[in-house]
């Protein structure tokens, strides 16, 4: 056999030439036709014997690369980024979860591939085979959704942290938005986020991203007026205070209703203490010089102090849940007529050895409101 068309014949089979090529190729040579399968076979043998020699030390390359992007992939995205602040979490874990899984999955895959065993078993196999990536398309969606919500928790609590402690509160201005959903094998993982535009303490006009649930993306239109926080280190790290999830984390405002118990609590407090001890209940609470008391327009509550008396204004619920709360406190109830109806019991009045209280409707318009008076004796 003639070797310069034995390796000719390699070079021809390797860029995909077809078998009807080979034979037209040899016959030109002046091949015999009865020795074609003879030096198409030694073409392929050759092959076999160049891939068994070369292919560990490229499964060995191979492996080490994907070790190395796949650790560089995990060590950026639970150490490195979380601590840089990014915004648009959910589409880079998205990004992240797939080069992982993909590159883990490979690594496991090539692990050893570069044994004599494994390498004459691969070495039967197609060189341009790609069978390899429909296994990837199968077995890569499970672990990557997986791994998105491990890498947007990573991020997120990152820059959470670093907008908790440097975060400046300020009202900015719905500019736009966009929700997505990304296709997996077995349903679709949707985020959506908002625009938004506001002015940082030295007076510069930021135009900032944040995520936010497909619910909550539903409840904001443009040009909406909205309370957020942003990092004075950073200003794209906002988070708006629209939730009370968001309030509490950032905040740690409790954000539920004040009880009978508060109240007696802020009747004892000092006035420096009052305005913190409100917002660690429900936050959004500041002090009106105008009337000298404390408001809350988000949750329509006004709160006042007196020496010897406090004042809470509140919606209609606390005509319900303030007379129980007062009498699981010892009070008595002391009501004129006794207890009746809450849906139409106009005052309640209950005592204990210290103080005196009053929960009375009252209406101003068309709103209804409860005032709660509890004065000491």
């Amino acid at each position: 056999m003639k070797e310069d068309l034995i390796i000719e014949l390699v070079k021809r089979i390797r860029r995909s030439d077809r078998l009807y090529q080979l034979i037209i190729y040899l016959k030109s040579h002046g091949i015999p036709e009865d020795e074609i399968d003879a030096y198409i076979a030694a073409a392929n043998a050759r092959m076999k014997e160049d891939r068994i020699k070369s292919l560990p030390r490229k499964n060995k390359r191979t492996f080490a690369v994907l070790c190395t992007i796949s650790l560089l992939t995990l060590i950026a995205f639970v150490f490195i980024l979380p601590k840089m602040g990014f915004q648009l979490t959910t589409f880079l874990a998205i990004v992240g979860a797939v080069i992982f899984s993909t590159t883990s999955i490979l690594t496991i895959t090539y692990y050893n591939s570069w044994k004599e065993e494994n390498v004459k078993r691969e070495a039967e196999i197609e060189e341009k085979d790609n069978g390899w990536l429909s296994v990837l398309f199968v077995l890569v969606p499970i672990p990557a959704v997986i791994f998105s919500f491990i890498f947007m928790y990573t991020l997120e609590s990152g820059a959470d942290q670093l907008l908790k402690e440097t975060q400046i509160e300020t009202e900015g201005i719905i500019i736009g938005g966009s929700s997505n959903s990304v296709r997996v094998r077995r349903g679709s993982f949707d985020y959506s986020s908002v625009s938004v535009k506001f002015q940082t303490k030295d007076g510069k006009e930021v135009v900032a991203t944040e995520d936010v649930s497909e619910y909550e993306f539903k409840g904001f239109y443009k040009g909406q007026k909205v309370t957020l926080i942003y990092s004075s280190e950073d200003p794209q790290n906002i988070e708006l205070l629209t939730n009370k999830s968001a309030i509490k984390k950032f905040k740690d405002s409790e954000e539920r209703d004040i009880s009978a118990n508060d109240l007696l609590v802020l009747m004892d407090a000092k006035d420096s203490q009052v305005l913190n001890l409100l917002n660690k209940i429900t936050y959004g609470w500041t002090f009106d010089q105008n009337i000298q008391a404390y408001t809350n327009k988000s949750k329509n509550m006004v709160f006042q102090k007196q020496p010897s008396e406090i004042v809470f204004i509140s919606g209609e619920v606390s005509m319900y849940k303030l007379p129980k709360q007062f009498m699981g406190l010892d009070f008595k109830d002391i009501t004129e007529g006794g207890i009746g109806n809450p849906m139409i019991q106009r005052e309640r009045n209950l005592e204990n050895e210290r103080f005196l209280v009053s929960i009375e409707r009252t209406r101003s318009g068309q709103q209804r409101f409860v005032t709660t008076t509890v004065a000491k004796k």
